[in-house]
């Protein structure tokens, strides 16, 4: 939308709203109406060239401000990568403290695992060796109680055990 309006001085005053630039043109009143109609022309022909240029510099600025703010935030995703892989790593490195404490504690522990697995084993082996002589004596009961006489021979040497212990008994 143009609006034009003549002062007392004959200079014409152009006011553009659509580019929001005012131009100012001079012109000499002259009696002819073409020439009049020219500068209008001329005029008008600069007012579109301002405007395409002020349009373009507008969606260049726009452009700019875009790229700018892709830019922020391409920046604002590599910092919060970058946030990530520190918890990351912060993690991962107390799974290693942890591990290295488990070993410590494996490593005090494992003493007392050996000397309670040692005593097992003796008490394993203590019922093993029992278990062995109650097996030969049950052997020699046995031998002894399939010959002539045997349950006499077996009580004969039940009695020699006894008197042999008290008479042990008796010296101490």
């Amino acid at each position: 939308m143009v609006f034009n309006s003549k002062s007392t001085n004959n200079r014409v005053h152009r006011i553009d709203l659509d580019s929001h630039y005012f131009i100012t043109t001079s012109t000499t009143t002259t009696t002819t109406t073409t020439t009049t109609t020219t500068t209008t022309t001329t005029t008008t022909t600069t007012t579109t060239t301002t405007t395409t240029t002020t349009t373009t510099t507008l969606l260049l600025l726009l452009l700019l401000l875009l790229l700018l703010l892709l830019l922020l935030l391409l920046l604002l995703l590599l910092l919060l990568l970058l946030l990530l892989l520190l918890l990351l790593l912060l993690l991962l490195l107390l799974l290693l403290l942890l591990l290295l404490l488990l070993l410590l504690l494996l490593l005090l522990l494992l003493p007392l695992l050996l000397l309670l697995l040692l005593l097992l084993l003796l008490l394993l082996l203590q019922l093993l060796l029992l278990l062995l002589l109650l097996l030969l004596l049950l052997l020699l009961l046995l031998l002894l109680g399939k010959t002539p006489n045997g349950h006499e021979r077996i009580l004969a040497f039940c009695n020699a055990k006894a008197d042999k212990i008290l008479l042990t008994q008796k010296g101490d």
